[in-house]
């Protein structure tokens, strides 16, 4: 990418996350000195970011959002960078492909305890490596989706009758060019993009201008991030209420982990996404496309750190399908009570899973009653008990702090700067030596007490999931896993753990926010928030189906409106 189309991208990119107003972008006659034919493309007529917003609104992603509901969230406004995962998914519908490039080279994002999704809108800011590799990843696209025919025949709405067919290549654009930018071009943005037709004309081959138009497309910033600007609401200054593509974006993006479709966006074209029974029978249509079985895998991965689990491939491949095929029978087959989840006493095990765990092989994979093992739900899954593991064992503080973290909501501090968090290196058994934070006098022990009495109840099963008696490399160690919920009674193992935890009101209230959080793409500044305990009732009221809380955040109010 030249200097003048890398500025551009930068400049929009920075404007938007600072919280400017107004149009963003040169004026559409404004011209580069790129030519496109070399591989990197100028925004047609100099135009970064499409050269407009929806009218009216400014932006200011770090605002407070008090919320038409009461709700004291921080509500995502501004721009919402795609994830490496739903930049893939987005690529794939767009093109038809099955490329993960995306996943590959983008930039990984910042995660941490308090912003484990990856869609956290302040986990990548614009910088050269994301500029040069949106521009290489742009080109593949394009010059791959041009030498399939399939896929010509996916994104052309029509015949060309040659290079110079201006009326076919319009057509592609305006059509095309929705689908990326996830909104109707304006006359001034098509007649830019037009200009790519004299290369065709020059080469001969109208698909030149198609690829060039790809390329260009694919690094518009408002094709990888998603602008949620609005419109101000009358009499409540500060409050906007999102546009019908804007809805439409959100509501593909958080249900099914990509794009809108072409009915979706049409839906949004004709206002029918205006209230709340609209948006509910969307969020409704949307759940049953095969793509949310993976967005809501995708949810689980993230919000209980198992997203990447470091592994034997065909180990990993055996625990991710187990978990996935519990969350799809308790989710989508059953529609069932989520707590299942965590209670479900038959898991998916196929032969290579059952030799790790210690059950006797099946005949071929499928539901197993894995009560006889001590299993029990999601928390007794190799998933889970490898998202925390050290590389050489388990940590049972990182483990305590997880489930207090992400399923409880009750948040642990770091440690203070000053204090040596190691344990000593000694003889004595590690459980032993875990226990000497709760010693009389420690600055550790408000902290600990709250976290390792979680972990040492799953010490039974290493950092694969595999049941053990004693320490690793250490037989003279038995482990006898007794373990304590602060607050509930104590537990042996993660069966056990789990029937604690789905008789605690803050498993929902937990639930909820980080819902909020996965579809809003922000952190919850205040935990306590009433729009998480109202949405954790509800849901409660309806049985625990996790589809009716999906849809309760989506036709919330405060999921269509953002503060400035």
């Amino acid at each position: 990418m030249t200097t003048a189309p890398r500025q551009l991208f930068a400049m929009f990119t920075l404007f938007i996350l600072a919280g400017c107003s107004g149009m963003i972008g040169t004026a559409p006659d404004d011209k580069t000195d790129v030519d496109p034919r070399g591989g990197t493309t100028s925004r047609p007529g100099g135009v970064a970011g499409s050269g407009t917003t929806n009218p009216g609104g400014t932006t200011n992603p770090g605002a407070t959002n008090p919320g038409p509901a009461g709700s004291q969230f921080v509500f995502a406004s501004g721009a919402r960078p795609l994830s490496p995962v739903e930049y893939d998914a987005t690529i794939r519908d767009l093109l038809a492909e099955t490329s993960t490039s995306g996943q590959a080279t983008l930039p990984e994002p910042a995660l941490s305890r308090e912003l484990p999704f990856e869609n956290d809108a302040p986990s990548k800011l614009p910088s050269n490596v994301l500029i040069d590799t949106l521009e290489r990843l742009a080109v593949e696209a394009a010059d791959r989706a041009v030498k399939r025919p399939e896929t010509l025949t996916r994104i052309l709405p029509c015949t060309p009758k040659g290079p110079a067919d201006r009326v076919c290549f319009e057509s592609f654009l305006a059509r095309f060019g929705r689908r990326v930018l996830r909104r109707p071009l304006e006359r001034p943005e098509i007649d830019g993009y037009l200009r790519f037709q004299a290369f065709a004309v020059e080469k001969g081959d109208f698909n030149e201008a198609v690829r060039l138009a790809l390329v260009a497309l694919l690094q518009e910033p408002e094709f990888y991030y998603r602008l949620e600007v609005g419109t101000p609401v009358a009499g409540k200054p500060g409050l906007f209420r999102l546009g019908s593509y804007e809805v439409a974006t959100k509501l593909s993006y958080f249900l099914v982990g990509t794009t809108p479709d072409e009915p979706l966006l049409d839906l949004a074209a004709a206002g029918k996404l205006a209230d709340g029974p609209q948006i509910t029978s969307t969020a409704r249509t949307l759940l049953a496309d095969p793509r949310a079985r993976a967005r809501l895998y995708t949810f689980h991965a993230e919000w209980l750190g198992f997203a990447s689990i470091q592994h034997d491939p065909q180990l990993v491949s055996s625990m991710i399908a187990e978990t996935r095929a519990l969350i799809d029978d308790v989710v989508f087959t059953r529609n069932a009570d989520y707590n299942e989840l965590f209670l479900s006493e038959r898991s998916f095990i196929d032969a290579n899973l059952a030799r790790h765990y210690g059950i006797p092989v099946p005949a071929k994979a499928g539901w197993l009653d894995v009560r006889p093992a001590g299993r029990g739900g999601l928390l007794s899954h190799g998933s889970f008990l490898s998202a925390v593991a050290k590389p050489d064992d388990t940590s049972p503080v990182n483990r305590g702090i997880l489930i207090s973290d992400r399923m409880l909501c009750r948040s642990i501090p770091e440690p203070p700067p000053d204090v040596d968090a190691s344990l000593p290196m000694d003889s004595t058994c590690r459980i032993e030596r875990f226990k000497k934070h709760f010693a009389r006098g420690s600055s550790c022990i408000a902290c600990h007490a709250q976290v390792d009495p979680i972990g040492f109840g799953l010490e039974n099963y290493d950092r694969t999931g595999k049941y053990r008696t004693v320490e690793e490399g250490r037989p003279a160690c038995p482990i006898d896993g007794a373990g304590e919920l602060p607050g509930k009674g104590a537990f042996k193992g993660p069966a056990a753990l789990g029937r604690l935890l789905v008789g605690v009101p803050d498993l929902d209230r937990c639930l909820a926010r980080h819902v909020v959080q996965f579809a809003s793409g922000r952190h919850p500044e205040a935990v306590a928030d009433p729009l998480f305990q109202r949405l954790a009732d509800e849901w409660k009221r309806g049985g625990h189906r996790i589809s009716d809380l999906l849809v309760a955040v989506a036709t919330d109010s405060s999921f269509v409106h953002r503060q400035q």
